[in-house]
This record gives C-alpha cells, structure tokens and sequence, in this order.
C-alpha cells in the first residue's frame, strides 16, 4: 500500500512538472521573440559625451557592456563613464547596471537600472525599431527622459533630457559610442 501510494505521488508530480513546462516553453519563446527586439544594443560599446551639473557642462568617456541573458530573455546593460576634463581625468563619474526583459505578466517591457549611488528606477520603457526610449517617475512637476537609438553608421546615440510643466525639453545628456567588440558570453 505504502509502495502504490508512493508510485502514485511520483506520477502525480511528473504530470505537473510536465505541465508546468508546457506552459513555460511558450511564455519563453514570447519572451525570447520580444527581447530580439532590443539585440541592436547588445555588444561592447565605447566612446565620448557630456552631462551638464548644475551650470558646468563634464566631459566623460564612456564604455557600455549589453549582453543577452537567461536564455536570450533579458538585456543585461553595464555602463561606466569616467571623467575626461582635466579635473576629473580618469575619474568614475558614472557607474549603472540595468536589466531590461518582457514581462509576460502585463505584456510589456520593464526597465530596472541601478546606479552605484544606491539609487534605482523600475519603469516601462518603450521599444521600437533600433530605439529604447524611458522616462522617469515625475519628481515636483520634473520630467527626465532617456532616448537611446542606434543609427546607420551602427553608433549607440543616447541623450537625457529634463523639463518641467508643458515646457520645452532641455537636453542634458549626450553620448555617442561606437560597437568595439561582442559582448562576453
């Protein structure tokens, strides 16, 4: 008795197991199918731009790692910016990590960045062709944008932007980087 009650608990948890990956193998192919939308920034990227603090305007050079992840489901970004004007030479200006995938739950994309001040951001962000687009939370009636596309010379153009009620978006950000390299694996 002992014997069938165990043979039987054993089949039941093979036939779940087996459904459970039945409903998976779909979700990850849609997940995967989604994601290849964002291929265009995968890859070793380097180059120059500029941020404006407060009324000075720093320099920086900029290298951007984007690879693939868990199975092709998620785009793991890891960026840093060192400073490049004589006062900051050499300098980590800007250090961030993001991870962006599908979330099958509400059938869109999801952003979630992290800089190395502790500061961290969950939002949807918009996908379109060679072009990821995200946007803050409102913080006081201010709005701060990311655009990043890639162009026909296979550049990594990105640019922030930051404004305020209905007015006119004040560009605050600017880099431009070149593929240098595939992604580690």
């Amino acid at each position: 008795m002992k014997r069938r009650t165990l043979v039987a608990a054993f089949a039941l948890l093979a036939v779940s197991l087996s459904a459970q990956a039945q409903e998976a193998a779909p979700r990850e192919n849609v997940a995967r199918t989604k994601m290849q939308a964002l291929d265009f920034l995968t890859g070793v990227w380097e180059g120059e731009g500029w941020i404006l603090m407060g009324p000075q305007r720093r320099n920086f050079r900029q290298r951007e790692i984007a690879r693939m992840g868990a199975g092709e489901t998620v785009l793991v970004v890891d960026g840093k910016g060192l400073g490049a004007d004589a006062d900051n030479k050499g300098k980590v200006e800007h250090a961030a990590f993001a991870v962006v995938n599908w979330n099958a739950a509400t059938s869109a994309y999801r952003w979630q960045a992290f800089k190395s001040d502790g500061a961290s951001v969950d939002v949807v962000p918009q996908v379109s062709d060679k072009k990821l687009v995200w946007e803050l939370p409102p913080n006081n009636d201010r709005r701060v944008r990311f655009t990043i596309t890639r162009d026909n010379d296979s550049r990594w153009h990105e640019i922030g932007e930051s404004w305020t009620g209905d007015g006119k978006p004040v560009v605050f950000l600017d880099m431009t980087l070149r593929r240098v390299g595939d992604a580690p694996k």
